[in-house]
C-alpha cells in the first residue's frame, strides 16, 4: 500500500511483513498505485541496456544527417565540458552567488537557497522542479558560463508570441 511504502521508505528498519494488508473491496486508484509502483520497480534492468548512441566531437553535419534526420537519440558526450560551468557550478557557488534571487518552481516563486535546502532534502514523491525562463536576467552572469551547442540553435519556441 501507498502507506507501507511510505513508512518503509521512512524507515528502512520498519517491518513490513508483519502488518496485515488492509483489504477494501471496489477501491482502485491510480493517483496511489502509480507512486507505489514508481517507488517499489527496480531499474537495474534498464540500467543495463545501453541502446542509445554515445559521440564526441559530432560536427554539425553529422549530427542532422545521422540523428536529426533520421530521428535518432544520441548523447553528445563532451558538450558541458568545455563549459565554464562544468568546472565553476556546484551547489555551494550557486547559493553563494545567487541565493537571494527569487525563482519560479512550478506554482510558487523562492529564493534559490530555500529551493536549494528544499531539494536537498525532500523526499516527496513528486518534487517541485525549479524552472524560470527568466534566469538569464535574474543572474547576472549567468549566461557566460555556458552556451548552447550549434545542434541546437534552431529554436522552434521562436515562432510565438512571447506572452
Amino acid at each position: 500500500t501507498w502507506r507501507l511504502t511510505f513508512l518503509k521508505r521512512s524507515d528502512p528498519e520498519y517491518d513490513i511483513e508483519s502488518k496485515p494488508a488492509l483489504r477494501v473491496n471496489n477501491f482502485y486508484s491510480d493517483t496511489l498505485y502509480q507512486p507505489f509502483l514508481y517507488g517499489s520497480m527496480g531499474m537495474e534492468q534498464f540500467a543495463k541496456v545501453e541502446n542509445i548512441a554515445r559521440c564526441k566531437s559530432l560536427s554539425l553535419d553529422e549530427f542532422i544527417n545521422k540523428y536529426a534526420k533520421p530521428n535518432l537519440p544520441v548523447i553528445i558526450t563532451d558538450v558541458v565540458t568545455q563549459w565554464p560551468a562544468f568546472r565553476k557550478w556546484s551547489m555551494e557557488y550557486l547559493v553563494e552567488k545567487y541565493g537571494d534571487i527569487v525563482f519560479r518552481a512550478e506554482a510558487i516563486d523562492i529564493k534559490l537557497k530555500n529551493y536549494v535546502r528544499y531539494a536537498m532534502n525532500t523526499m516527496d514523491e513528486s518534487p517541485l522542479y525549479l524552472f524560470d525562463k527568466n534566469f538569464g536576467n535574474s543572474c547576472e552572469g549567468i549566461l557566460e558560463d555556458f552556451s548552447v551547442p550549434d545542434y541546437f540553435t534552431e529554436d522552434f519556441f521562436n515562432v510565438f508570441c512571447k506572452d
